[in-house]
């Protein structure tokens, strides 16, 4: 039952550390179980560190395959003991819903890679983490809208033989302004960070995910991918394809072991509003904000479960039903009104 719950839990059930390397192996064995053969890797955790290629293996750990292979066709909680000991991938994280999701995965027990641009904030809370949870951070300072710092970021990870397993999308910027008064220099910068680089994440990890039968994927994405959005046109935009791709992409990994989740909340007190220039707009006055802690445990909890949308707060969620149903027209004056700028 411990290893149903997460890594921490078993670490404090085993009173003795699990190295990341005998977590991977023993998320792989079960990922070798999950994907039918059972008795080979039931056998190859039986046989200990000489078939495992690792120095020590907790004994804990062929008596829980034993137990798994009693019931081999029970899918569903072989992956979800294989998920238990996992590396978390997550991005914009240091700073609003991506560092409150840092923090609550890190508390799950899993390894995480921080990624960034400012590297003193990322350190600061790989630190914190470290000290506070006794979980593996790795910290890589890099702009995700440079497509090479894509590459990067994958190419380090496979040499520094990191899986990730847990792949959390948080970076994103906007710019409020008139269409044709936005800097095209802006324009680009929310097309290459909102979706370049958020959909090549994607295409590169849930390969990887899809191929081992485990994964998991948070996408963050906003109450605005579901309505335009007059004075911050490009950004709900760039939202609405984030929720069309997650949803997409749900349906065609649907029995890999892989998921996608993709939250949408409303306003977040975040560093966001202030880069993006919304303080003291009138919908930020009008429509109640939720912290970034309450956003980023609903997203988890939503990720957990394996949901493919996830809006946070009843009255985000029906203003995402008005706005389905609302005639185009009117909802577009609406939200003119709302969005427009006020000196």
């Amino acid at each position: 039952q411990c290893l149903l719950k997460d890594r921490q839990s078993a670490y404090q059930q085993w009173e003795r550390p699990l190295s990341a390397a005998m977590a991977n192996e023993f998320a792989l064995g079960m990922s070798v179980i999950a994907s039918g053969e059972t008795a080979a890797g039931a056998e190859r955790f039986r046989q200990g560190p000489a078939a495992t290629g690792t120095s020590k293996i907790p004994i804990e750990l062929p008596r829980a395959v034993d137990i798994i292979t009693r019931e081999p066709s029970n899918q569903s909680v072989v992956r979800g003991i294989a998920m238990a000991l996992t590396n978390a991938l997550i991005t914009g994280a240091s700073a609003g819903i991506g560092y409150e999701i840092s923090k609550l995965l890190a508390a799950q027990g899993h390894d995480l890679v921080l990624v960034a641009r400012r590297e003193d904030r990322l350190q600061q809370l790989a630190d914190y983490l470290r000290r506070e949870y006794g979980i593996a951070v790795r910290v890589l300072a890099l702009d995700l809208s440079q497509p090479q710092q894509i590459d990067t970021l994958y190419q380090t990870l496979e040499r520094e033989n990191i899986p990730v397993d847990i792949l959390v999308n948080n970076a994103g910027v906007g710019s409020y302004a008139a269409f044709t008064k936005t800097g095209m220099d802006s324009i680009q910068q929310q097309l290459d960070l909102n979706i370049q680089a958020l959909t090549l994440l994607c295409r590169r990890f849930a390969e990887d995910m899809a191929r081992r039968g485990l994964g998991k994927i948070l996408n963050i994405a906003s109450l605005s991918g579901f309505m335009p959005g007059p004075y911050l046109a490009v950004y709900h935009a760039s939202k609405a394809y984030v929720v069309a791709l997650s949803e997409a992409l749900q349906a065609e990994l649907k029995g890999t072991g892989v998921s996608v989740t993709v939250s949408c909340p409303g306003p977040v007190a975040t560093e966001f509003h202030g880069v993006a220039g919304t303080t003291g707009s009138l919908f930020l006055k009008l429509l109640p904000m939720q912290s970034a802690a309450q956003v980023a445990g609903h997203a988890v909890s939503a990720m957990d479960k394996r949901r493919t949308v996830a809006v946070p707060g009843l009255f985000n969620q029906l203003l995402m039903l008005l706005a389905r149903l609302t005639p185009r027209p009117l909802l577009l004056w609406c939200l003119k009104q709302l969005l427009r700028p006020r000196s």
